[in-house]
């Protein structure tokens, strides 16, 4: 509890929204450095030294953070221009069921700064820089407007305070001069105007049409925000006092914490200087691929990565640890440079399940529907919209954090995959299979998941987690198996039909050198302790009870599945039915396209880790010689994974069916290519 106690103050303190603007301000993650620094370092330093942050400076750094934004936030105005995106007039419309409704027109940011909550915002976002393209407006609803209008035009007002020492020339630059209006002091001014020395009210009103959109306030030529204090409210003594130095406490504090961190994270790992190096050129390379690479050369980075397996590693860096600077640090590297153009920038969302996710998230976060999530049925996959409204407070409009959290499960089932092989194959061919998860990822169907803001990378995130919960509680820590239970529920909200699978998870209660042999499994099970495996199914079954309990709420109807797209995916298979050729066909259908990553089902190269695992597992079941070599866990684990699709028929989106069995496929595949010699330690 010490550690999640300070794990939720560092990320408060990070996060909380500084009134003074500057690189690291805190939420929302909107410029390139802050969003990787933020968003991707200070979790995966964490991740490395979690129970080191709250000792030595680190702890003081903080705390000193959160005070100094706590208590600035009162008495300081916020910097910045207030700006208004409206579409023109009441927005009243639907997207697959979810209602789209804004009284008043207003095209909300996902800016925690602005009136994100208020009925009739007066700022729907605080613009802190030069706005040069479209996609950099703060007007993240554009996209569902625009289709709702037929048109793209926007009326955009920006109002605030610029307080100078010296005379200035404030001049704007916009897309459509002849529609715009600047009033200083109340009054109207031409588009470039004298600043006289003191605190100037301004207000700029425009309208942004057509493709190309610009905004661009200067003083004497040189940015507005750089080159003058500028608030959203008249500005006190405070605010003047600290206006040229109020950021550099944020950045420093910020940048404290993070070598707090780092510091810690290189005391725990302890690596030599070979696998240090290695380890950056990797990073290096990943990074490289990511900003410079064609698609076609991005989606080679996991075959790269596989590299990680021959670098000479210390003892003390042969663990999971190891596994994340050797693997993880890489592919993080990889999705920060492949994400860079999109931080600060919204997304057009297709007119699928991606938009609607984003409907439904706004519709709870603005408009309040905490609980009924935009639908009274799912219809759609429930819990991404909670997900994916949370990341947009966190990285603003754009998308990027999206990208970030698949970026992170898929590196949850590699380091999954290097857990469960490490044992039985030795480090080496633990890592080439945690570097396989993500060349798989990548290489195969599965590719055009990263960032689309869909449920399946996320819902098996869910399940990595659990497991690994599950894992720690297996030597009776009921806490641990309570968390495991917590997230098995998150991954059935995430993906009803990963319901079945949940019944699978408390198989790794058991020890991942428990193999397949049967006597070796019999022994096992009779060592498991029945404390954590109750309290897991518990939780799961209390999460369960409570999503059945919310339909019966709106419908009258007590059911996990009533209003949902079963409907729409059923097999058919019933017990009433086990004869029926047309239900077995479908099934077959879905195996294939499971076991394939294609729709239609047909053999590709590019799943030949899968299909690998698969012929592993069916070998060990018959209890030939891989048996005493692969651990059950990962057989029982991608055996349950696969039961879902013998009642939801896959069809659409290839390969969505296999992302949650894939780190099983290379532990399995791993652990029997270790029997034709030892591994290497």
């Amino acid at each position: 509890m010490k550690t999640a106690g300070w794990t939720a103050v560092l990320a408060i303190a990070v996060l909380w929204p500084s009134r003074f603007i500057g690189p690291l301000d805190g939420a929302p993650l909107d410029a390139p450095l802050e969003a990787m620094i933020i968003g991707l370092a200070v979790p995966s330093l964490w991740w490395l030294c979690r129970r080191g942050i709250s000792v030595g400076w680190t702890r003081w750094a903080m705390l000193a953070l959160l005070a100094w934004k706590l208590l600035t936030a009162p008495v300081t105005a916020q910097q910045g221009l207030c700006v208004s995106m409206n579409a023109g007039r009441p927005l009243d419309g639907i997207n697959q069921g979810i209602p789209i409704i804004e009284p008043t027109g207003a095209l909300r940011s996902w800016d925690l700064r602005s009136d994100w909550r208020d009925p009739a915002p007066r700022c729907t976002a605080i613009v802190t820089r030069p706005l040069t393209d479209r996609r950099a407006f703060p007007a993240w609803f554009l996209n569902v407007t625009s289709q709702l209008r037929g048109s793209q035009d926007v009326q955009m007002t920006a109002s605030g305070f610029v307080t100078t020492a010296t005379p200035h020339t404030l001049s704007v630059a916009t897309s459509v001069p002849d529609a715009m209006v600047l009033r200083v002091d109340g009054a109207v001014s031409p588009n470039s105007s004298i600043l006289p020395a003191g605190t100037h009210s301004i207000e700029i009103a425009t309208t942004l049409s057509g493709e190309t959109w610009r905004f661009e306030p200067t003083l004497d030529g040189r940015p507005l925000w750089s080159a003058a204090l500028v608030t959203t409210s008249a500005p006190g003594a405070l605010d003047r006092l600290a206006a040229s130095w109020g950021w550099v406490v944020t950045l420093l504090l910020v940048l404290i914490v993070v070598a707090g961190l780092a510091s810690q994270a290189a005391a725990v790992l302890r690596p030599d200087p070979v696998t240090l190096v290695s380890a950056a050129a990797l990073m290096a390379i990943a990074a490289t691929v990511g900003v410079l690479g064609s698609v076609g050369v991005q989606r080679l980075v996991g075959l790269v990565l596989v590299a990680a397996a021959l670098i000479p590693v210390s003892s003390r860096v042969r663990n999971l640890r190891g596994a994340f600077l050797l693997v993880g640090l890489p592919w993080l590297a990889f999705i920060g440079a492949l994400s860079l153009n999109q931080v600060g920038h919204f997304t057009l969302y297709s007119y699928d399940d991606w938009l609607t996710y984003q409907v439904a998230g706004h519709r709870i976060y603005f408009q309040g529907f905490w609980l009924e999530g935009g639908n009274e049925v799912f219809d759609f996959q429930p819990f991404y919209r909670w997900m994916t409204g949370a990341l947009h407070l966190v990285f603003g409009d754009s998308s990027v954090g999206e990208l970030y959290w698949d970026g992170a499960c898929v590196l949850f089932g590699a380091l999954l995959s290097f857990h469960l092989a490490r044992p039985l194959a030795g480090f080496r061919l633990a890592i080439a299979g945690a570097a396989l998860v993500v060349a798989t990822m990548t290489f195969g169907t599965p590719w055009y998941f990263l960032g689309r803001g869909l449920s399946e990378i996320a819902a098996a995130g869910w399940a990595f987690l659990a497991m690994f919960f599950l894992l720690r509680g297996r030597r009776g820590t009921i806490a641990w198996a309570l968390c495991a239970g917590v997230m098995a529920t998150l991954m059935f909200y995430t993906r009803l039909n990963h319901l079945l699978f949940a019944a699978c998870l408390p198989v790794f209660l058991l020890s991942c050198r428990t193999p397949v042999a049967w006597p070796r499994v019999r022994a096992a099970l009779a060592r498991v302790r029945l404390a954590p495996a109750i309290a897991f199914a518990a939780t799961f079954a209390t999460g369960v009870g409570l999503f059945a309990l919310r339909t019966w709420h709106y419908t009258g109807v007590f059911s996990l599945f009533y209003g949902t797209s079963l409907k729409n995916n059923d097999t058919g298979l019933r017990p009433w039915t086990l004869l029926d050729a047309e239900v077995w066909g479908r099934i077959a259908h879905s195996l294939q396209a499971t076991l394939f990553m294609n729709e239609p089902p047909r053999p590709d190269p590019r799943a030949l880790i899968v299909v690998a695992g698969a012929l592993v597992a069916v070998l060990a079941l018959l209890q030939t010689r891989l048996a005493g070599r692969v651990p059950v866990i990962a057989l029982v684990a991608a055996a349950g994974g696969t039961l879902g699709a013998f009642l939801a028929h896959a069809h659409g989106y290839p390969g969505r069916f296999t992302i949650h069995l894939i780190p099983f496929a290379c532990a399995l595949t791993m652990t029997a290519l270790s029997t034709r010699g030892r591994a290497p330690a």
